[in-house]
């Protein structure tokens, strides 16, 4: 049975699609914001926050290839749990050294928004769901990769809050990543990813 014939259980699914786009465009409003209003604290600490962004956009390649993956063996479900918790401790000390104990909560934060869209009002499965990630992924490191390097942000990183086009290009990643979801791309994918794979889609 699908979502959409469940009355109001499907209409709050799909209410639940529009969400990711909530949390990405308010993102990208605070982030507008913030470049209007540099170089004042708030504004560097959302430069700081771009350089969390670029820990973020690495964590989608991490984290889906370790929820995803699903060993039968107990020897490989155990070095599943502890590539987690080494993800989880790389990510957490990279928000620490940033914004100390602030940045622990926003990493999370970061990746939660830029990512939403994999929690919210899908139910896929398997290839479809591998497919799904994969393309969350790819699209988001394309833009983030088009963005920086078209405002010419620095190759360090790490120099990122000192400058006021950091806070353009989170302003323009966000907005751009919310468009991404609403445009349907990542259904598509999902409901043709055993054609994307080379196989034939599963007979109803």
């Amino acid at each position: 049975m699908r979502l959409d014939e469940l009355g109001n259980i499907g209409r709050l699914a799909q209410f639940g699609r529009l969400v990711p786009v909530a949390l990405q465009w308010s993102s990208a409003v605070m982030f507008l914001v913030a470049w209007r209003h540099y170089p004042s604290d708030s504004a560097i600490h959302f430069g700081k926050l771009m350089e969390l962004e670029f820990l973020a956009i690495h964590a989608g390649a991490f984290l889906g290839f370790l929820i995803l993956w699903s060993p039968l063996k107990r020897s490989r479900r155990l070095l599943r749990y502890i590539g987690l918790l080494v993800f989880c401790f790389f990510y957490l000390a990279g928000g620490y050294s940033t914004l100390r104990w602030s940045g622990v909560i926003e990493i999370g934060a970061m990746i939660f928004t830029s990512y939403s869209g994999l929690f919210w009002g899908a139910d896929a499965k398997g290839t479809a769901r591998i497919m799904e990630t994969g393309a969350r992924w790819f699209l988001g490191f394309i833009v983030f990769l088009f963005v920086i390097n078209g405002l010419r942000l620095a190759g360090d990183v790490a120099t990122w809050h000192k400058s006021a086009d950091a806070l353009l290009a989170g302003a323009i990643y966000f907005a751009v990543l919310g468009l991404l979801e609403l445009s349907g791309i990542y259904r598509l994918v999902r409901n043709n990813a055993d054609k994307l794979m080379g196989g034939n889609p599963p007979r109803s």
